[in-house]
């Protein structure tokens, strides 16, 4: 018996998406994604996009077309590789989250996901203040002093806003 295989006509193959699994808040997220033909036919006009979806954090890149077999004489490959760069924001929770690499044109697409950890978030605050409280009598003028500690990595910014007690 004679059996004849052919390759699908349209395969989009995301061979790798490499990114470190620790990122801080308010810094990039770097990947490094590689994409492969393994359709029969040319796959044009491939995109892919990487995205965090509950961090609201996304970005797409043109990978132009692929060709089925490497041409070297005519410059066209079969696989490309890109780096796409995702900031992840600065107010972000720490935790696990999900990032999508989804390659596509209008005949294919391939989804890849992996996790990442998100840490160091927020700037890392306290307020010292060596007296609590102190008695102040109508008409006198007191003083507090008090000093504001960011411990954090990122720039915070602070508004004191004084109440009064009416009596």
């Amino acid at each position: 018996y004679t059996l004849n295989v052919q390759r699908a006509s349209y395969n989009v193959d995301v061979l790798s998406a490499d990114f470190d699994r620790e990122v801080e808040a308010g810094s990039n997220l770097d990947i490094d994604i590689v994409i492969k033909n393994k359709g029969f036919e040319r796959l044009d006009d491939l995109y892919v996009i990487a995205r965090i979806s509950e961090l609201g954090v996304e970005k797409r890149a043109y990978f132009e077309d692929l060709t089925p077999l490497d041409d070297e004489n005519k410059d066209r490959y079969d696989s490309e590789e890109r780096s796409i760069s995702l900031k992840i924001p600065a107010i972000a929770e720490e935790g696990t989250y999900n990032v999508e690499v989804i390659a596509y044109n209008a005949d294919t697409e391939e989804k890849v996901s992996k996790s990442v950890a998100v840490i160091g978030t927020k700037a890392i605050s306290q307020v010292i203040v060596p007296v609590t409280t102190k008695e102040i009598v109508s008409g006198e003028t007191k003083t507090f002093d008090f000093v504001i500690v960011n411990r954090g990595k990122s720039l915070g910014v602070y508004e004191i806003v004084p109440e009064s007690v009416e009596n």
